[in-house]
């Protein structure tokens, strides 16, 4: 008898323990915490569309739970520059050749930095309308957005995600700063100085695309390596200009290139023909080239 009346206390004592840990779960599963809604490392990234003289996000604001805030919760976001710095050293230690931007602030039009995630919201989310202006900066620059969150009037602030750097890529129709955008080439490359019955050497390559405006893309020619360094592009890439169908072949910069006449695009099948010289060291070369995207 006196064994049962152990058993029967143990029984309710580990019962009680069990309850009062599914409360502690409960609470958890149901408990309120401000965040700002972001990618890995705390970035969020976004792609503008260079077809469009304006762009446009929402950086977002959200509550965990699984059940929507049960009063209004005002939050207002303030910029923090330090998060750029803390991401270019991060990223980039001592090469500041490489360092991330802030987006200059004449690009970006905010109506407020506050807002309100009401009671009862069924996603658990306010956003906030950021438009910008990225018509004419570079491609070669990463441009970054520092929000944080200042203030909340109710529940707690996840720490670890009150912060998110809006990282900006450019695109166009043609290809994608983001998403690595190539073209296989195969063409031929004839020497201005070669004899006359002397054959075109046969070219091929894999050529990134960079988009620079709404029509126009960057790329080297013939088969000069992709370089990411400012010395080469500005000396060594090219660009193409395309309307409609027709595509124009110029200097990016210093590179002494001129178009033949018959460049062309297809826009179906997503292929450009080239047909262009440039100078190469002090040699000229005739070029033709047929660049297909490669999906």
């Amino acid at each position: 008898m006196k064994n049962i009346s152990i058993y029967l206390l143990l029984l309710c004592c580990s019962l009680a323990i069990s309850s009062c840990e599914d409360d502690l779960l409960k609470d958890e599963q149901y408990e309120s915490i401000i965040y700002l809604l972001s990618g890995s490392k705390n970035i969020y990234d976004h792609e503008i569309d260079l077809n469009n003289d304006t762009d446009s996000l929402y950086v977002t604001i959200g509550s965990s739970g699984t059940k929507p805030v049960s009063k209004d919760v005002n939050v207002e976001l303030e910029e923090n520059l330090t998060l750029i710095d803390d991401y270019n050293k991060r990223n980039f230690d001592i090469d500041t050749d490489k360092y991330a931007k802030r987006m200059p602030l004449s690009r970006i039009d905010v109506a407020s930095l506050s807002t309100t995630l009401k009671a009862g919201t069924v996603d658990n989310k306010s956003r906030l309308l950021v438009k910008l202006n990225a018509q004419g900066l570079s491609v070669d620059t990463t441009y970054l957005i520092p929000y944080q969150i200042k203030s909340v009037s109710n529940f707690k602030v996840n720490e670890e995600k009150n912060n998110a750097l809006v990282k900006l890529y450019f695109k166009n129709d043609y290809c994608s700063q983001k998403t690595v955008t190539t073209y296989f080439m195969k063409g031929d490359k004839k020497s201005e100085n070669a004899a006359e019955d002397a054959a075109p050497i046969k070219i091929a390559a894999s050529k990134r695309f960079l988009p620079i405006a709404a029509n126009e893309v960057r790329l080297f020619p013939s088969t000069v390596k992709f370089s990411t360094k400012l010395e080469d592009i500005e000396n060594k890439a090219m660009k193409l200009v395309i309307t409609g169908d027709k595509v124009v072949v110029k200097p990016y910069k210093n590179v002494e290139v001129e178009d033949l006449g018959t460049s062309t695009y297809e826009k179906l099948n997503k292929i450009f023909h080239l047909h262009y010289r440039y100078n190469d060291n002090g040699e000229w070369f005739v070029v033709n080239e047929k660049l297909r995207l490669i999906d």
